[in-house]
């Protein structure tokens, strides 16, 4: 049954954005005590600031990286391309663990604040936060990293190594969040949505 119609209240905005009502001018009452959906521009400055994050996670990684390079092959420094077969990787392998490790230091403490705020650094930033959709719970780890993020993260790894399909993935997905209940793939796929803090 559709929600009560109240006279004399301010209009009241779905989730998609417009206004609720009939054609001839009713309002529709709000749901008692269910929180706000959080903002399409909210949830997208925290996922930039996420992938921000892990990007200064890789950074102190990506110069022991270049310095070791330079040092084992000094002819990189001056300029010069040596043939793939003179080169001295063992700087590269030395980075690629600092690279390795800085980002899975990110993704432990993304979990772990997932899982204890139902927030990531980006949503805690906005003031957003998971949960469940079907009760409005805390998403937990189940839901809120391996469902929410583990999953969607793997199929768009997998899908890259076929033509870039994952970039296609993420695009759908993001898309989604223009519904009018903003749940984007994976949090259908997670059955959680995003609310204001």
């Amino acid at each position: 049954a559709p929600p009560p119609i109240l006279e004399g209240t301010p209009p009241v905005a779905s989730p998609g954005g417009a206004f609720a009502g009939s054609a001839g001018g009713g309002l529709m009452a709000p749901q008692a005590g269910e929180p706000e959906l959080a903002g399409i521009g909210a949830r997208t400055i925290a996922a930039l600031s996420n992938a921000f994050f892990y990007f200064l996670s890789m950074m102190p990684g990506s110069v022991i990286m270049s310095r070791g390079l330079l040092e084992k092959n000094p002819q990189l420094a001056k300029g010069g391309i040596p043939r793939i077969e003179d080169l001295d990787l063992t700087g590269f392998a030395e980075g690629m663990i600092w690279i390795l490790a800085g980002l899975t230091g990110a993704l432990v403490l993304q979990a772990l604040l997932l899982t204890l705020r139902g927030q990531n650094l980006g949503k805690l930033l906005l003031g957003a936060r998971v949960v469940r959709a079907d009760n409005g719970a805390p998403a937990g780890f189940g839901r809120g990293v391996m469902l929410r993020f583990a999953v969607p993260v793997g199929l768009i790894i997998t899908l890259n190594a076929f033509f870039m399909l994952g970039l296609v993935f993420l695009a759908i997905d993001y898309a989604f969040m223009f519904r009018a209940d903003r749940r984007c793939l994976h949090d259908l796929m997670a059955g959680t949505k995003v609310v204001r803090a």
